[in-house]
């Protein structure tokens, strides 16, 4: 058996005193057998001991037990949270190896790797952050990427809301209206994939995945296809950033092929 720690605070403060303590046996797409967590919340503080019956090395698997870890141990103090009418936030701020003594900080705000950021001018960044401003489409995509970053257990839900965001723009552009009916949203569809070069197999792929925490089933994604998803969706985010400032042409598919999870 490996035994793996995970340290946490939730903020703000619960208002009352809450102590808590709960056993929870989950099953993960990774594992072959159930993983017990035993999970301790005083005050704002969190401590879960994970019980993992598995040979393989658990560090690879870090991200995913985290977002296990973070869904379970939000619930009640969103609970709490509802019935006082605030909100709360859980940070799992390390883990830890007993056996090894190894301490491994985590942050979950540096989701994808960002290898093109260094290559953009300070005016192409200038240019890019004032968009926000005049695009309501691209405001609300990028409050949801947020939400998927913060959220590892909804983020195919957020990721595809991201999306969705993004073909509202093609919608109204097509149509010069706010219709809403489905032959528009497909023919937004179509434009958005052509304009920007999208795979519609893998866009399918995300709606179905996205579905299953809209409609009140079990959300759990691996780490490897949370990673996936996000950094497909980043992509497709940053072709509409490009799309938007070539004065909305279609993107040259030579130098952005097709987009494929």
């Amino acid at each position: 058996m490996q035994i793996i720690y995970f340290l946490g605070r939730f903020y703000p403060e619960p208002s009352t005193n809450i102590i808590l303590q709960n056993e929870v046996t989950i099953n993960m797409p990774s594992f072959n057998n159930p993983v017990k967590m035993n999970i301790n919340i005083i005050g704002a503080q969190l401590t879960v001991v994970c019980e993992l019956e598995e040979e393989k090395d658990l560090k690879l698997w870090i991200a995913e037990i985290r977002n296990y870890v973070e869904e379970f141990s939000l619930a009640p103090i969103d609970c709490l949270a509802f019935l006082i009418g605030r909100s709360s936030q859980l940070e799992i701020y390390q883990c830890i190896f007993p056996d090894e003594n190894l301490l491994i900080p985590l942050s979950k705000s540096e989701a994808v790797s960002l290898e093109n950021f260094s290559s953009l001018s300070q005016q192409d960044i200038s240019d890019r952050i004032i968009l926000p401003f005049n695009d309501t489409p691209l405001r609300l995509a990028l409050a949801n990427y947020k939400r998927a970053i913060n959220d590892p257990g909804y983020t195919a839900m957020y990721c595809y809301k991201a999306i969705e965001n993004i073909r509202a723009f093609f919608q109204n552009m097509e149509t010069n209206a706010k219709k809403n009916d489905s032959k528009i949203r497909e023919e937004a569809w179509k434009t958005l994939r052509d304009s920007l070069n999208i795979d519609e197999t893998s866009l399918k792929e995300l709606a179905h995945k996205s579905k299953f925490p809209r409609h009140g089933s079990v959300p759990y994604i691996s780490g490897e296809e949370r990673q996936k998803f996000m950094t497909f969706t980043r992509e497709i985010i940053d072709r509409y950033i490009k799309f938007y400032l070539h004065i909305k042409k279609p993107l040259d598919k030579e130098n952005h092929p097709l987009l494929v999870l």
